[in-house]
């Protein structure tokens, strides 16, 4: 089986030797790869869904430059792969993508925020007030982004992030 290093250096070798333009790297998520594939490698001994996975992903590595090119056929299968292996690693193995709980709290911040800021609005000048609305907005967003900082640093420190 072939390791995280030797997956790195492949996509890196075929981005290099097929000119892969930066719009396309990001839009197909190439970023991403060598990591899923460290993370497949991690379980493949305890999960056999991730032993398969990893044969499948090297499939797709191997015929990146079809992916990246306009034959869509390939470009499915690579899009329905990629979201098939990223499933099973949030579902099976806990992992989630990186600046998952920043998104996720923020939300929460957003709403306590606009909840907060109405009942504060009614309770000090009895009618809705902007200023006191928009600024617990600010705050309930800002609380939201430490709060889902500081436990994405958590599972980024447990190494649980895709």
């Amino acid at each position: 089986m072939s390791s995280y290093n030797s997956y790195k250096e492949k996509i890196k070798g075929i981005i290099e030797k097929h000119n892969i333009a930066y719009k396309d790297y990001s839009f197909f998520m190439l970023t991403r790869l060598p990591g899923i594939a460290e993370k497949l490698e991690e379980f493949s001994d305890s999960c056999e869904d991730c032993k398969n996975y990893m044969h499948t992903l090297e499939k797709q590595i191997n015929i990146l430059p079809k992916i990246v090119s306009d034959d869509v056929s390939y470009r499915k299968e690579y899009e329905k792969t990629l979201d098939l292996i990223s499933r099973h690693l949030r579902k099976e193995h806990k992992l989630v993508p990186e600046r998952f709980f920043v998104a996720v709290y923020s939300t929460f911040g957003l709403f306590g925020g606009l909840f907060l800021g109405l009942g504060l609005s009614y309770l000090i000048y009895s009618s809705l007030n902007q200023s006191v609305i928009f600024a617990s907005l600010g705050i309930g967003v800002f609380a939201g982004y430490i709060w889902g900082s500081i436990k994405d640093l958590r599972y980024k420190n447990r190494k649980m992030v895709l």
